[in-house]
Parts: structure tokens; sequence; C-alpha cells
């Protein structure tokens, strides 16, 4: 077993054997390998990209610390999930890349139309996440958003928003604390 900074690389890893304790899940990472016409792509580096995976191991619950109850993660194995490149902890075999994470770094349940592609059919957001399409912005060649009348180091974005999440459980009251915003 090798370990490279959060990554960890071993050929023993038996996925199977692997148990996921209170909120993580443990999913099976999606790389896009190929364009629809089949010709062969780098694997993008670590940054900022979003990350697609689906789900092999599901903890418990999502402890709360102030009554000992907990709440169901709202996640099931089999599902699709989206979070980001830089969430949870690596792990890569010959068999595949995998990541363990906290169920709340989960932002949405996807479907999608076709794997290799990546094309969504829906996306669902999770707890508090919301679905948003900025306004009046303009999209490079490259998928970088760029903010029309908006200095690059505006703070500020105008959007409309498409679906939001549930919401947080809330510990006192065990119930689910809706997003204010529809």
């Amino acid at each position: 077993m090798t370990n490279i900074g959060r990554t960890t690389i071993t050929d023993e890893i038996d996925i199977e054997s692997l148990r996921c304790m209170g909120d993580y899940i443990l999913i099976e990472v999606f790389e896009k390998l190929r364009t629809q016409g089949g010709l062969h792509l780098a694997i993008k580096g670590s940054g900022t990209e979003c990350l697609i995976g689906k789900v092999l191991k599901v903890g418990k619950e999502l402890p709360n610390s102030y009554s000992g109850k907990g709440y169901p993660l709202g996640i099931e194995v089999g599902d699709v999930i989206l979070t980001m490149q830089y969430i949870g902890e690596r792990m890569e075999s010959s068999e595949g890349k995998y990541r363990f994470l906290h169920a709340h770094g989960a932002w949405a349940k996807v479907k999608l139309k076709d794997k290799d592609s990546f094309d969504i059919k829906s996306l669902e957001p999770m707890f508090a996440f919301m679905l948003v399409d900025p306004i009046d912005d303009e999209v490079t060649k490259g998928g970088i958003i760029l903010a029309a009348g908006h200095d690059a180091t505006e703070q500020m974005r105008r959007a409309t928003v498409l679906k939001v999440g549930p919401g947080q459980w809330d510990a006192k009251s065990g119930k689910r604390i809706p997003v204010s915003i529809q």
C-alpha cells in the first residue's frame, strides 16, 4: 500500500469487505474516458471539477449529537450522485477509483442518459443545495461561466432557482428545515 497525499493506492482493496459507519458513503467514481465519437480522453486532474459516482455502500444514519437519534441519509446503494472532485477520501485499485465521503458531501442525485457522455437526464438536489440557472451569463466553449456585467471579483450572481433540496435536519426538533427559497 502506498499513500500519496490524500490518495491511497493499493491492489489489495476488497470493496465487498468495506463497511461505512455513521453518515459515510462509498462511491465508485465514473470517469469520462471517451467522447461520444469514441475518441479516448485524458483523465481530468484534481481541481474543482464535478465528480459523479455510483453509491456502493451506505452508512446507517446521519448522527444527531443533541438527541442521540439519527436521521435517514436519503441515499441508497445504486444511486448516482454528484459531488465535487476535492471531496472525500480517495482510493484507487486496479479495479477502479473510489471515494469515501460524508453524505452531506453529496450535492444531488443524478440520472444519466448515458454514462459515457455524462449527459444528465435529471438532477435532484439533496439537503439544502439548489439547482440554479445563471441569468445573462456567457459560457465559454471550455464550460467556464463568465458573469455578464460583473467584475471577476464580484460575489453577487443572478440566477433562476430550478430545484431545491428538502433542507437540513434540525437537531432539536428532529424535523427538516425547508429551504426558504423556491
